[in-house]
């Protein structure tokens, strides 16, 4: 009789902390859902308010395979912009482009002469002016230096445009697009 009493509260004993572990392991998986099922995704929502848009702007390509990409002139017309990856600077705009745009007050003299390596290693002085901004997809760039270059066919965006927005994608292939997050 003394090891049944002894026996009893033993079994007692394991029998409570099995339901212990039961009762914890149901504590964790229902922490575990709360996390993952209505917290996570409340979670997310609220960061996504908080973080810049990503933004994928399609591309154009041209018959001879060049890439290019539609802005908007603050203020003016919708362009296509040669994506060239080669050029360190802003905008490269034809005397055509400019034209136009000094004729809607758009463009303002910097004052400055820059000279450029063009691709096939000629060297060209260019005028400098200064553009109130662009538009790529919902993003404005502003106060975007303008180089107008005689001879130019289109209008060129370059690296500096591109290394400003952030995290800066070009997708070649089926549905050629230009994927950034706009800096806030």
């Amino acid at each position: 009789m003394g090891v049944a009493l002894l026996e009893q509260p033993f079994s007692v004993h394991c029998l409570l902390k099995k339901e212990q572990e039961v009762a914890m392991k149901k504590a964790a998986f229902l922490s575990f859902f709360m996390l993952v099922f209505v917290l996570l995704p409340t979670a997310q929502f609220a960061l996504a308010d908080t973080l810049p848009e990503h933004q994928k702007v399609p591309l154009e390509v041209s018959s001879s395979g060049r890439y290019f990409v539609k802005l908007q002139m603050v203020g003016g017309d919708n362009i296509l912009a040669l994506v060239d990856t080669g050029f360190t600077g802003t905008l490269v705009i034809p005397v055509s482009l400019y034209d136009t745009l000094k004729s809607k007050g758009m463009l303002r003299y910097t004052g400055k002469k820059v000279t450029m390596t063009m691709a096939d290693k000629s060297i060209k002085t260019v005028y400098m002016y200064r553009l109130q901004g662009i538009v790529i997809g919902h993003c404005m760039v502003k106060n975007v230096n303008v180089y107008v270059l005689d001879g130019a066919q289109s209008p060129v965006l370059g690296m500096r445009i591109l290394r400003y927005l952030r995290n800066t994608n070009i997708t070649f292939g089926g549905s050629p697009t230009l994927s950034f997050t706009c800096p806030e």
